[in-house]
């Protein structure tokens, strides 16, 4: 059988799921050829489809000691699984290469630069390609996003492959996607379906740590109180003090959402976006252009201090204080913590 006969049969049992039986065919192949680049990455794929971190890092890592040897996509495919997204760029500069694109689309969401990812994905669909869940280079990306931004990933795509020829960004899957558990929130017919749905999207608004909504006001308390404690903050934490033991938490909600706001327009840069893009972009245009942690904390405390979103006024349902005041706190911690995380990722 030849080699490429031997490739399409392995694909198609990756597409079935069938990741052993993909191994099975790889094996007798890479005997004869250690250095088949093709065979060598779905090799790699399949262990990591497979949960076998140790023997996927094992192949990538030899990619990469014998770069001469291997092609620019094979050594970013390599270095995305070592989390080396900026090498991944660097590499895939210039290259016109479809599935390269992919690959570059993936490191730049994972830097946060959510335009310099729609730019390689529109690259990717000019050049006549489409991704689909079942190919051969999903089970990588499906282990180098957790699930929530792979989703996401998902609808930046759909929205790429939608646009692509209009001339226009008219698509927004993925702004009704970032509502979605916003709007089930507060759509949610009971205290015990709010609460649960509190908590799935509390989850997905921190990076790490135990999710306890009854400490939320406390927590919003404390941060407050530490703003009203500083120098050259304390303006805004003490109206904001205020305005929560007042219970007006939508007003709340809207002070910390400008002061995000603005620290974004200062720290902009390290996720693609200028201090002129932010300030002047409506909260509708803004939002689907940052990472998915930072437009769920914004879009979160836009629904909260009363937008005039149509999706968002139909969220008749009045949500009780302490979920409310939880998810500000939460979304207050998880913006800087994500900003955190990409500024460390990139330094």
């Amino acid at each position: 059988m030849k080699r490429s006969e031997i490739i399409a049969l392995a694909e198609r049992a990756m597409a079935e799921e069938e990741f052993e039986r993909a191994l099975s065919m790889l094996s007798p192949l890479l005997q004869r050829d250690g250095r088949n680049e093709k065979a060598l990455l779905l090799e790699a794929r399949c262990q990591t489809a497979l949960g076998r971190q140790e023997a996927a890092e094992t192949t990538y890592r030899f990619i990469e000691q014998n770069q001469g040897n291997f092609s620019s996509i094979a050594r970013a495919e390599a270095h995305l699984l070592f989390g080396r997204d900026a090498n991944v760029l660097e590499l895939l500069h210039n290259t016109d290469v479809p599935e390269g694109q992919l690959l570059a689309a993936v490191a730049a969401y994972r830097l946060g630069r959510i335009a310099h990812c729609q730019k390689h994905l529109h690259r990717f669909i000019r050049a006549g390609e489409e991704w689909q869940d079942e190919d051969a280079i999903s089970p990588l990306l499906m282990h180098l996003l957790p699930r929530p931004e792979f989703l996401d990933f998902e609808q930046i795509y759909l929205d790429a492959r939608d646009n692509y020829g209009r001339g226009e960004s008219s698509s927004q899957n993925r702004w009704f996607a970032l509502n979605m558990p916003i709007y089930e929130l507060y759509t949610a017919g009971t205290p015990q379906k709010r609460k649960a749905r509190a908590l799935i999207l509390a989850q997905l608004l921190i990076d790490q740590g135990e999710v306890d909504l009854n400490a939320g006001r406390a927590n919003l308390l404390q941060i407050l109180q530490d703003f009203a404690a500083s120098q050259e903050d304390a303006r805004f934490g003490l109206e904001s003090l205020k305005q929560l033991n007042e219970g007006r938490y939508a007003r709340v909600a809207k002070n910390i959402l400008s002061m995000q706001l603005e620290h974004l327009a200062q720290f902009g840069e390290h996720i693609g976006l200028t201090a002129a893009v932010v300030r002047d972009s409506q909260l509708q245009q803004l939002i689907p252009m940052l990472p998915h942690r930072l437009a769920l904390c914004l879009m979160l405390l836009y629904a909260i201090s009363g937008s005039e979103d149509r999706l968002m006024q139909a969220m008749q349902q009045e949500v009780e204080p302490e979920l409310t005041t939880a998810l500000i706190s939460l979304a207050f911690k998880g913006f800087y913590q994500e900003f955190d995380r990409i500024r460390q990722k990139i330094t």
